[in-house]
């Protein structure tokens, strides 16, 4: 899912912005795709995007 046009017209990629990831889509050689929640895998909660550095970072959560 993008982010509506409206949210996105002031942006010009000089500020880096956070995601919070609810859902990913795991792919398998075998299996294909699947709809999976972040807290079923080890992914980091919060996704920092800094474009102008073309940098994507995030901190995993501690393992159970």
């Amino acid at each position: 899912m993008s982010a509506p046009r409206a949210l996105t017209a002031g942006y010009n990629g000089t500020v880096p912005f956070i995601c919070a990831p609810t859902q990913i889509v795991s792919c398998t050689p075998d299996a294909g795709r699947e709809k999976t929640s972040v807290e079923s895998v080890y992914f980091p909660r919060f996704l920092t995007f800094g474009i102008g550095a073309n940098k994507i970072t995030g901190t995993r959560p501690e393992p159970l």
